[in-house]
């Protein structure tokens, strides 16, 4: 089974990053300003000192411009968009090198244990520089027999003492028939005998169990979001803080773009064909039909005495007062006939594919 490699997605949906900056104020008052940071937004708002001599008696009001970092418009109407507004350049976004046709990013690179930043809040690859793996552990067992032959007959040991020392007298009585004992019969003790079955198959039942495949080197790129404008040459980006800046482009080994000198190779998806040799029953050895033998009041197995004795071998006393007129042996359909399972070995192998070219600043 190959599992299906995560997109690396170009779209970038991220928190945008706000700014604001206050008008002047009159001339000459003191000025006081506010200062408000989220890991989303920036503000900062200005007001205006008393006015100074020739003045607005009040003073200036304080502007209240936001800029979204990430979204291409001009939000605070000062004509710069984005990385070129001087707000975002002020907390690190920048025009990063234009990669080419085929690349996308920019994305940060970092350990696939943590999670996305802030400002590059969108996961969109996850994988590692290899695979590791163990073995399938393989198994084979074999269900219950099938299609077995079983005896027509049912050996009976009769026994004139309830202790079965007396020499026997042996009836073998006819499976799901009615035997009529004639003047009626009565027992000191019995043994009811197995009967014998032979033939049948049985199902195999296998057991396949792949433990998990793992990255080594696992990591995971994150992108920033919205459509980030401002640059004439380039892409608009957030600071990358402790991660890698980085650019990607599917397959293996590309030639990295000016700008992103140091490559490396990510790859996105397993391909598992690990597995088992078949599992297999052999015939099933001889083994025994389940009965119970059934005693009746009357000739024809119409009036049930009350004994119903299992077909154990065991020997079963009996109170030698009752008569009894007729027997019958009842199949329950299940038998212990075994069949041997074979030994399967394991198959197969997982590799890394879908490989991506990462190439970081």
């Amino acid at each position: 089974m190959t599992k299906a490699p995560l997109v690396l997605c170009a779209a970038l949906v991220a928190c945008g990053t706000e700014f604001s900056t206050g008008g002047s104020g009159g001339t000459g008052g003191a000025t006081s300003t506010t200062s408000t940071t989220t890991s989303s937004t920036t503000s900062t708002t200005a007001s205006g000192g008393a006015g100074g001599q020739g003045g607005d008696a009040t003073g200036g009001a304080g502007g209240a411009g936001l800029e979204n970092c990430l979204d291409g418009v001009d939000n605070n109407g000062d004509s710069h968009v984005d990385c070129a507004d001087p707000q975002c350049s002020a907390v690190g976004f920048a025009c990063r090198p234009e990669p080419g046709p085929g690349w996308v990013g920019p994305i940060v690179l970092q350990d696939a244990a943590l999670d996305c930043p802030a400002r590059w809040p969108a996961a969109v690859m996850s994988g590692g520089a290899s695979v590791t793996f163990a073995a399938t552990v393989c198994g084979c067992t074999c269900g219950g027999a099938v299609d077995v032959t079983c005896d027509t007959v049912q050996n009976v040991g009769r026994y004139a003492d309830a202790a079965c020392n007396t020499a026997s007298m042996l009836n073998q009585f006819p499976i799901g028939a009615c035997t009529n004992l004639q003047n009626g019969a009565s027992f000191g003790a019995i043994e009811v005998m197995p009967v014998p079955c032979s033939g049948g198959t049985c199902p195999p039942v296998p057991g396949v169990n792949k433990p998990p495949a793992t990255w080594v080197e696992p990591s995971e790129a994150c992108a920033p979001g919205g459509t980030p404008g401002g640059c004439d040459d380039g892409r608009c980006a957030p600071p990358g803080g402790a991660s890698l800046v980085c650019v990607a482009k599917q397959g293996a080994q590309q030639a990295c773009p000016a700008g992103y000198p140091t490559g490396r190779t990510i790859f996105t998806a397993m391909n598992d064909t690990r597995g088992c040799t078949a599992c297999n029953c052999g015939p099933a050895a001889p083994g025994t039909c389940d009965t119970m033998l059934h005693f009746y009041a009357n000739g024809t197995c119409a009036a049930p005495a009350g004994a119903v004795l299992p077909d154990d071998g065991v020997c079963t006393p009996m109170d030698p007062q009752e008569i009894f007129l007729s027997a019958r042996p009842v199949l329950l359909g299940t038998n212990s006939a075994t069949c041997e399972p074979s030994d399967p070995t394991p198959t197969g192998t997982v590799t890394a594919a879908t490989p991506y070219t990462v190439c970081c600043m």
